[in-house]
C-alpha cells in the first residue's frame, strides 16, 4: 500500500492575515476560572464557510462571524449568549444549529443533563430554540439536521437514535439497534467484533461502525445504506468520491497517520504518514485536506503543502462552498489568530451543488473523538 509522505515536497505559498482582536463576551456562570482554561483550549474550535465566504469561528469562549475583503479580514458580528455552543452545525440552506446543555436536577433527583437544539440565521436574527427534555443521555456527540424535516441525536455508543420532527415538533426514539447490526453483519459479510464508532458523510443518516459501516434510518432505525471497511474506527469521508478516513494506529486520545479507505472495497489504498487533527472535503470529495497538506483524492497525490508561520498551528480548516479556496485557522500560545488562505487552482475546484456542500471534522483528544 503507497504511503503519502510530505517531507520532501515543495511548500505551496498561501497569503496569512491577521484576525482582528475582540472582546469576549463576559462570562455568566458560576465558574470564571474553568472558563478561562476552556478558553484557551484549541481542543473546542470550530471554523464554518458560509456560502457568501463569510466565516465563523467558535470556541467554549466565543462565537464570532467574520468577512473577508481587500484582502483583510474584519469582525461583522460577536453571538452574544451564544458563546458556550460545543457543537455548531450548518445546512444546506446556509443556517446555523447548535446544540446545548446543561446539567439540572429536580425533586432532589441525581444530575441529568438536558438537551437544547437551537438555530438562527448568520446575523443572529430569525431565531429558534427547541428544548429536547426527553434527552437524557450523558454524552450526545452526534447529530445531523435535514432542513425542514428531522433532526437526528445520538451517541457512539449503543444507545438509542432520537429524531425530532421540526413539521410536528415531536421526538422519538428507537432502540432498534441490536436488529441494526445484525443486519450490518449480512450486508458486509463480517463477524469480526470492532467498536462502535460513528462516521460523518455529512448525508441524512446516522452512520456507525462495528463490523461495518451502515447508515440507519433515524425514523425506523434500520439501515438502508453500508459500505465496506476492514480498519476499524472509520470517523468521517465521502459517499460521491468513495473514500473513508480511519487512524492506522495508535490511541483514539492523540493524532495519528491516516489510512484512506476505499468505501467498495474496504481497503485501505492509501496511507498518511504524519499525525493529524484537522480534516476537511470539499463539496463533493474531491480534494481533502489534513491539516495543511491537500490531497487530490481520485489521483491521491498532494497538490498543496502549506505552511503556517512560525510558532502556529491548525486549530480548524475549511473550504469555501465555491470550492475555490481552503481557510485555514491558526493560533499561536499567547492568543493571536490570523488566517491562511490558499487558493484552488480553477482545474481542482468543487463547487457545492443541492444537498453537497464542505464539510470537516476536527480530533477532540480530550475526549478521544472526532467532532
Amino acid at each position: 500500500m503507497p504511503e503519502i509522505a510530505i517531507t520532501g515536497n515543495p511548500t505551496t505559498p498561501a497569503p496569512v492575515f491577521d484576525v482582528p482582536v475582540s472582546k469576549i463576551p463576559e462570562f455568566s456562570g458560576n465558574d470564571p476560572e474553568q472558563f478561562k482554561i476552556y478558553s484557551q483550549s484549541f481542543e473546542d474550535w470550530q471554523m464554518l464557510l458560509l456560502p457568501d465566504d463569510q466565516l465563523i469561528v467558535s470556541t467554549f469562549a466565543k462565537m464570532q462571524l467574520f468577512d473577508f475583503k481587500e484582502n483583510k479580514i474584519k469582525l461583522l458580528h460577536n453571538f452574544q449568549g451564544q458563546s458556550a455552543i460545543t457543537s455548531l452545525k450548518l445546512d444546506d440552506t446556509g443556517r446555523l444549529w447548535g446544540l446545548d446543555k446543561v446539567t439540572s436536577s429536580a425533586n432532589g433527583e441525581q444530575p441529568g443533563v438536558i438537551y437544547k437544539l437551537l438555530s438562527w440565521t448568520p446575523d443572529g436574527k430569525k431565531s429558534r430554540e427547541i428544548a429536547l427534555p426527553g434527552v437524557r443521555q450523558a454524552f450526545l456527540e452526534n447529530w445531523l439536521i435535514n432542513p425542514g424535516e428531522n433532526v437526528a441525536l445520538w451517541s457512539s455508543n449503543d444507545s438509542p437514535v432520537f429524531n425530532l420532527s421540526l413539521k410536528k415538533g415531536e421526538l422519538t426514539s428507537k432502540e432498534g439497534m441490536v436488529e441494526s447490526r445484525e443486519a450490518a453483519i449480512r450486508l458486509v459479510n463480517s463477524s469480526k467484533s470492532r467498536s462502535l464508532t460513528s462516521i460523518k458523510f455529512n448525508d441524512n443518516l446516522v452512520w456507525r461502525q462495528d463490523w461495518g459501516g451502515y447508515g440507519l434510518s433515524a425514523e425506523t432505525g434500520q439501515v438502508v445504506q453500508s459500505v465496506k471497511t476492514n480498519i476499524d474506527g472509520m470517523f468521517f469521508g465521502s459517499l460521491e468520491s468513495r473514500w473513508g478516513l480511519a487512524p492506522s494506529e495508535g490511541s483514539a486520545y492523540q493524532a495519528n497517520p491516516i489510512f484512506i479507505i476505499n468505501l467498495d472495497s474496504g481497503l485501505p489504498y492509501l496511507k498518511f504518514d504524519k499525525p493529524v487533527s484537522h480534516v476537511a472535503r470539499t463539496a463533493h470529495g474531491r480534494l481533502l485536506a489534513l491539516d495543511t497538506t491537500v490531497l487530490e483524492m481520485k489521483s491521491g497525490t498532494i497538490i498543496a503543502q502549506l505552511v503556517p508561520d512560525t510558532g502556529y498551528t491548525v486549530a480548524a480548516s475549511a473550504f469555501s462552498w465555491k470550492g475555490d479556496k481552503l481557510w485555514v485557522y491558526l493560533k499561536n500560545n499567547d492568543g493571536v489568530e490570523k488566517v491562511m488562505i490558499w487558493d484552488v487552482p480553477e482545474s481542482l475546484r468543487d463547487a457545492a451543488l443541492g444537498k453537497s456542500y464542505p464539510d470537516q471534522a476536527n480530533l477532540d483528544t480530550s475526549a478521544g473523538q472526532w467532532r
